[in-house]
């Protein structure tokens, strides 16, 4: 994710530049590739109206046409916070750590309290929302601001060894996410695979063969394994998953995957 916030908000090198001219000289000239990927899209003319679409012709830009619009709580995503997507089927209430960005359809709560992650995951607090929120296609639950902040809240005491606990799971759970994405991208460019992997999601709870046949389910139906690549694919397994297959079953499904969308 790309996150070029207004010179309204960050002193970026080019945000006492005079007019737009000099501000994007001084852009290309401090991130010669980040420019040109950008440059692609200031003006994209659509084939069937022929208007003039783009970065350049969005109204929630920034100072310049490549930055994001102006935001007041940027330093929001520098703490540790509760987050969770608009769009749910299931609890997806998540602790996320500093500089973690989010996409628009992602709320935060700016907090990291354990016992608010664990209230708002428990099932009888899914009961409640169904009940009581908007649903949407497919009966997805709408996490809209206005209906969260009505959410009743036990109040609940944790003990310093379960507080301790869970903030050993949270960790854990990092470590997961980072050997998974390395994964993810391993096979992005070892084999072509660009799609959302879900097969491989639980990759660290199997063994190579299980891992094998996860990747092999994301390919097309006409691609086969060789045996070399089927080497390699249990090669990776080996350097990047046993460690965290050895964490217990149930602290791991306590951990929810937290969809970004």
């Amino acid at each position: 994710m790309i996150v070029l916030k207004s010179s309204g908000d960050y002193s970026w090198p080019w945000a006492d530049a005079t007019d737009e001219a000099e501000a994007e000289r001084c852009f290309r000239t401090t991130y010669p590739s980040l420019h040109a990927h950008m440059k692609k899209y200031e003006e994209i003319i659509d084939q069937n109206t022929g208007k003039a679409r783009g970065l350049r012709h969005r109204e929630d830009h920034g100072r310049f046409w490549w930055e994001l619009r102006s935001c007041t709580y940027y330093d929001a995503f520098d703490r540790v916070r509760i987050a969770y997507p608009d769009l749910s089927w299931s609890p997806s209430f998540q602790v996320l750590g500093p500089g973690t960005m989010v996409s628009n359809l992602t709320y935060m709560i700016s907090t990291n309290d354990p016992t608010l992650t664990i209230s708002l995951n428990a099932p009888v607090m899914w009961w409640y929302l169904w009940a009581n929120v908007e649903h949407g296609k497919d009966e997805v639950l709408r996490l809209f601001s206005s209906f969260m902040e009505q959410v009743p809240i036990a109040p609940a005491v944790l003990s310093d060894e379960i507080r301790a606990d869970l903030a050993k799971l949270q960790q854990g759970t990092v470590r997961i996410r980072s050997a998974l994405a390395g994964i993810y991208d391993w096979l992005c460019h070892e084999f072509g695979i660009s799609k959302s992997i879900r097969s491989v999601e639980n990759a660290h709870l199997g063994n190579a063969d299980a891992f094998v046949a996860a990747a092999h389910t994301a390919l097309p139906k006409s691609r086969k394994f060789s045996s070399a690549e089927i080497a390699r694919l249990k090669q990776e397994h080996a350097d990047a998953l046993p460690l965290l297959g050895k964490r217990p079953r149930k602290c791991l499904r306590s951990s929810a995957s937290f969809p970004i969308s």
